[in-house]
């Protein structure tokens, strides 16, 4: 996390406790009145949860609103709104096979060695 970040979080159960994360929202606005210029194009917002139909509410930031996204990198990290980590560890299993390809070096064809990465990992591509 940046100096210059800011997450906020708030447990959304109901109705009203989307139109009380809207506030806080409405309070870190008023940083602008204090010249601490936010830029809601690069804020993005996300929903942790394993429920099938989770309240949906359009949140926004100085009458911008804010990208609902299902993927977010944090810190290196990738989080999946269900907490699955399942892009992570994918990535971890390319990775893995991408330090063995380079530990071996000559003894692989590169371009036949990623397609065979591909093709173990058809979400990859």
């Amino acid at each position: 996390m940046f100096s210059d970040d800011l997450k906020l979080f708030r447990e959304v159960s109901s109705l009203e406790d989307c139109e009380f994360l809207q506030a806080d929202l409405e309070r870190v606005s008023q940083c602008e009145d204090n010249n601490i210029a936010l830029n809601a194009r690069k804020g993005k917002m996300i929903t942790f949860t394993r429920v099938s139909a989770p309240i949906i509410f359009n949140y926004s930031l100085r009458e911008a609103i804010l990208e609902r996204v299902e993927l977010i990198k944090d810190l290196g990290e990738l989080f999946d709104a269900g907490l699955t980590f399942a892009q992570h560890s994918l990535r971890e299993a390319i990775l893995e096979r991408v330090e063995l390809i380079k530990d071996l070096g000559e003894l692989f064809d590169a371009g036949l060695t990623f397609v065979q990465l591909k093709r173990s990992h058809p979400g990859a591509c």
